[in-house]
């Protein structure tokens, strides 16, 4: 009896690596620069590891192929939004949570993700009617798989964020993306054309699956009707509806494409807003974990947890806005040097989209704000309203041409950051001009070196030396980022806060805490 309680007591200890919210908190600022640090890296490798595949793949395949992928994506991606429920977040942020609640959450959400994928089948010869397109068929029903996968990995993956496990992440992750990249790239060169893309959304699921089983020790026990997961469900139900909305609102602009403008269009259009939106998802999407984690263990403290995020919004802002900017500046050949002259026609969407991409940066940290405080309703709520102020500007677009619909997301998202942040940040009294003072000189400098940078490269060079073009706007861009950012500051104290921060990821580690 003895031996049998002990390895009970063995099993929770074991848990509360992943179950305990405080174990980590008095050395929270030591794990949330080494967790975000770390995650910006290993967001680097993957850009890199997704850059190299693009660029290949770009000239193995031909835009229609990537036009097909688009099209089932924009549809179906929708519920991608939905496959944990809302849950994920719930549970990084809750303040208490068990094997029980756990275990039942993680086989509601596997039931949820079965049905999801059924559903998905059978709705692939509508999707397919509606594009008139009769390959969606086959491609829509190989994808439907992918929620199978995900719905077995989302709590473990939920886990190790809330314990602050970011190495395990970034490993599997980085794996993920390299083994899904090489089979995709393997199929195109032998011929497979857009299947290739397809094995690629479903090669990345099954890596990731596989990974995060190892690395996150926690199993699902069986499900229990009194497990006190009421509340969980409640904020995973707000965070499904904003989602929703938010989901809708990015991906209609593609539904429209599609629809009135053709595969064709669709291809460069897709092309365009991927590559925007990768720099944007290193730095918010990629943070998200790291500063909801952090964020959600300072509620009780507000002042730190204002100066803990308004930290974090200069830090992206000092990285995001110049990378924004100067992929802007260098647009078309960008787009020549990695995809080749067949994808030109993205050049000019891609530069409307990268106007928006500094401020998107700061409008997609009021999901941090929701989300840590525990306020999924309220979440919600600012979904339908972004939600109308961005689709009515695709419905005025949509009559214009394909850029009129870019320049109506770019639009948009400058139209909502402000009261965005200001609504977020009510709960805890955070006023947008406190994050607009973080932020606004950054801003300013990142344009100011991409007008610089785009004066050099319309006079200095030849258009076929793309590589010497490209070099040459990074070698004025940098310097003249840095001096404008002194200039603006009246120091160079941005510029050493950031190599502090870097530093003492590899100078200081934050001490293990034994389980009780």
């Amino acid at each position: 009896m003895t031996h049998r309680t002990s390895k009970t007591g063995m099993k929770m200890a074991g848990n509360e690596r992943y179950f305990d919210a405080d174990r980590v908190k008095h050395t929270l600022k030591e794990h949330a620069i080494q967790g975000g640090v770390l995650t910006y890296l290993s967001r680097i490798v993957n850009y890199f590891v997704q850059l190299a595949g693009t660029v290949i793949l770009a000239r193995l395949l031909v835009p229609e192929d990537f036009g097909l992928i688009a099209m089932v994506t924009s549809l179906n991606g929708i519920l991608l939004q939905l496959r944990d429920i809302g849950l994920s977040d719930a549970v990084i942020q809750a303040k208490q949570i068990d094997q029980k609640q756990m275990s039942t959450l993680f086989w509601i959400n596997a039931l949820f993700n079965s049905g999801l994928s059924l559903a998905i089948v059978a709705a692939s010869p509508l999707i397919a009617r509606f594009y008139g397109e009769p390959r969606l068929l086959g491609i829509t029903i190989v994808l439907s798989l992918s929620f199978i996968l995900y719905g077995l990995s989302d709590f473990h993956f939920a886990l190790l964020k809330r314990g602050m496990h970011f190495w395990s992440i970034a490993i599997a992750q980085i794996a993920a993306n390299f083994v899904s990249n090489i089979a995709a790239i393997y199929l195109a060169w032998r011929g497979y054309g857009y299947w290739a893309l397809v094995v690629k959304n479903v090669a990345f699921v099954v890596s990731l699956v596989a990974v995060v089983w190892i690395a996150c020790g926690w199993r699902p026990g069986p499900p229990a009707r009194k497990s006190g997961t009421k509340g969980l469900l409640f904020f995973g139900a707000n965070s499904i509806g904003y989602l929703t909305m938010s989901f809708f609102a990015r991906n209609l602009d593609k539904t429209i494409v599609g629809r009135r403008y053709g595969v064709v269009p669709l291809g460069y259009y897709d092309k365009a807003f991927n590559l925007f939106l990768v720099p944007v998802s290193q730095l918010t999407m990629s943070l998200h974990q790291v500063a909801v984690t952090t964020l959600s263990k300072l509620r009780s403290e507000p002042e730190k947890y204002k100066r803990y995020y308004l930290n974090a919004v200069s830090i992206i802002s000092f990285l995001g806005m110049p990378v924004c900017a100067f992929l802007g500046s260098v647009s078309q050949e960008l787009i020549l040097f990695l995809l080749g002259p067949k994808w030109i026609q993205s050049a000019g969407l891609f530069f409307l989209l990268t106007i928006s991409g500094g401020v998107h940066i700061v409008y997609s940290t009021q999901e941090w704000l929701h989300v840590s405080l525990g306020r999924a309703d309220r979440w919600l709520r600012w979904g339908i309203v972004a939600f109308v102020v961005t689709v009515a500007g695709y419905v005025i677009a949509m009559f214009i041409s394909v850029s009129a619909i870019a320049i109506a997301y770019t639009l948009s998202i400058y139209a909502l950051v402000g009261p965005a942040i200001a609504y977020a940040g009510k709960p805890i009294g955070l006023r947008f001009r406190d994050v607009l003072s973080s932020f606004w000189r950054y801003f300013v400098a990142a344009a100011l070196a991409g007008v610089c940078c785009r004066l050099l490269l319309s006079f200095g060079f030849t258009q076929g030396a793309l590589v010497l073009r490209l070099l040459a706007g990074f070698a004025l861009y940098v310097p003249v980022y840095l001096v404008a950012v002194i200039a603006l500051f009246g120091s160079a104290d941005p510029i050493l806060k950031f190599i502090f921060l870097v530093l003492s990821f590899f100078r200081r580690k934050p001490k293990p805490v034994e389980n009780a």
